[in-house]
C-alpha cells in the first residue's frame, strides 16, 4: 500500500481532481493511523497475544482497500488511508514481535528475512498499479484488488489456533517504557536514527514516481518503475547481506549506508531530466538504505533482551511520526520546487549516518546475535 500510493499519484491527480499538495494528505493520514496505533500496539500484543493483533490488522486491511472502488471519492481515500495506517501498524508490530520471540539468538537474519517479504510486495505494488493503469482500469479498483491479498492473510491467521512465542506475561505498560528510555542513551539515539531513516525512505519512495513524471514527462506506467527500482535495490541488498549479518558490526553498516545514500539520492536530484540515470539512482538509494530497519530492530533486541516490546514502542512511534511529517511536507513544496522536495532525502541520510556513528560509540562491541542476557 505504501509504495502503491507513490506510483498512483500522477493518475490520482486526474481521477480524484486533486493537486499533489492535497494528495499528500494520503500519506499524512496513513501515518497518523500508524502513529496512534504504534503508541498502543506493543501493549496490545502483551495483553492479547500476537495472533489476535495480526488478525485484526489483516481484517482492517480488507476493509480499507475493499471500500475504495465502492466509494471512490477524495474524502473516502483520505479516511481509509487512516484505517490502512492502523492496519499496517498492527501487522508490523505483531510480525516483528513474533519474529523477536521465535528467533532469539538469530534475530538479525530473521528480521532480514521478514523484511525481504516486505520488499517483494513493495516491488510488486507500484509495477502492478502502473501496468493496470495503462489498461484504463481506475486506480480505486486497482487498490481494491489488495483486499483479496489481505483476505488471504486474514484466513491464514484463522487457521492457526495459537502461535508459539507469544508473550506469557503482560508488560509493565508505559511507565516501564519511559523508564527504559530514561536509562538507555543508546535507545534515544536509535530512536532518532529511525526517525531520520524512515523520513528519508518514506519521502523518497512516495515522490520519486511523481518527480520523474514531472521532470522528464514519462507516462504514468513508466513512472511506476521508479519506486519499484528503489525497492528492488533495497531488497537485493537484504538478500546479499543476510548471511553476513551475524559477522558484521551493525552500527557500522548503518553508518556506511547512510553516507552512501547521500550520494545516491543526489544523483536523482541532479539528473532528474535523464530517466535512465534516475532509475539507477533510485535503485542505489534503496540499496544504501536497505539493511537499516532489520538492523535497528536487531540492535534493540540485543541491547534490551526480553524487553523488546518497550524498545519497539519508541522505534515504531518514531517511525510513524517520520512517515507522517516528511511525505506531507515534501508534498507541500513539490508542486513549486520538485528538486528541493527530493533533495530532502540527502540531508536526512547524512543525519542518519551521524546518528549511526554516535550509536556505535554508545553500544558495546558485541556480535549482532549475542544478547547481553546471554
Amino acid at each position: 500500500m505504501a509504495t502503491a500510493y507513490g506510483s498512483a499519484l500522477p493518475e490520482l491527480v486526474h481521477q480524484l481532481r486533486a493537486s499533489y499538495g492535497e494528495l499528500s494528505l494520503l500519506f499524512a493520514m496513513q501515518s497518523l493511523g500508524n502513529t496512534v496505533t504504534y503508541f498502543y500496539a506493543n501493549h496490545l500484543v502483551d495483553r492479547q497475544g500476537t495472533r489476535k493483533v495480526l488478525l485484526l490488522g489483516f481484517w482492517l486491511f480488507v476493509i480499507s482497500t475493499g471500500l475504495l472502488p465502492i466509494i471512490p471519492s477524495f474524502a473516502t481515500w483520505v479516511l481509509l488511508a487512516f484505517v490502512a495506517g492502523v492496519a499496517f501498524a498492527l501487522v508490523d508490530v505483531g510480525g516483528s514481535r513474533l519474529v523477536s520471540d521465535l528467533y532469539r539468538g538469530q534475530q538479525a537474519q530473521a528480521f532480514n528475512r521478514l523484511n525481504l517479504w516486505f520488499g517483494v510486495g513493495a516491488i510488486s505494488a507500484p509495477l502492478t498499479v502502473g501496468l493496470l493503469n495503462g489498461t484504463g482500469m481506475p486506480v480505486a479498483l486497482v487498490f481494491g484488488l489488495a483486499a483479496g491479498l489481505a483476505l488471504v492473510g486474514a484466513v491464514g491467521m484463522l487457521t492457526l489456533r495459537e502461535l508459539p512465542g507469544e508473550p506469557a506475561q503482560p508488560g509493565d505498560g508505559l511507565r516501564g517504557n519511559f523508564e527504559l528510555w530514561r536509562k538507555a542513551g543508546w535507545l534515544r539515539t536509535l530512536t532518532w536514527l529511525v526517525f531520520l531513516y524512515v523520513a528519508a525512505e518514506s519521502g523518497f519512495s512516495a515522490w520519486v514516481a511523481a518527480f520523474v513524471h514531472v521532470r522528464s514527462g514519462l507516462p504514468d506506467a513508466l513512472a511506476s518503475l521508479y519506486p519499484a527500482a528503489y525497492q528492488f535495490g533495497l531488497t537485493v541488498v537484504r538478500i546479499l547481506i543476510g548471511p553476513r549479518l551475524p559477522f558484521l558490526r551493525l552500527e557500522r553498516v548503518l553508518l556506511v549506508g547512510g553516507a552512501a545514500a547521500v550520494g545516491a539520492s543526489g544523483i536523482v536530484v541532479a539528473f532528474g531530466h535523464l530517466p535512465l540515470v534516475v532509475l539507477v539512482g533510485a535503485a542505489l538509494t534503496g540499496a544504501c538504505l536497505g539493511p537499516a530497519f532489520p538492523i535497528v530492530l536487531t540492535v534493540a533486541g540485543r541491547e534490551a533482551p526480553r524487553r523488546e516490546g518497550q524498545a519497539f514502542f519508541f522505534i515504531f512511534t518514531s517511525l510513524a511520526v517520520a512517515a507522517l511529517l516528511v511525505p506531507w511536507a515534501e508534498g507541500q513544496i513539490f508542486g513549486q520546487v520538485p528538486e528541493l522536495a527530493m533533495a530532502v532525502t540527502s540531508f536526512l541520510a547524512a543525519g542518519m549516518a551521524l546518528a549511526a556513528a554516535r550509536l556505535g560509540l554508545q553500544t558495546a562491541a558485541l556480535p549482532p546475535d549475542v544478547s547481553r542476557e546471554a
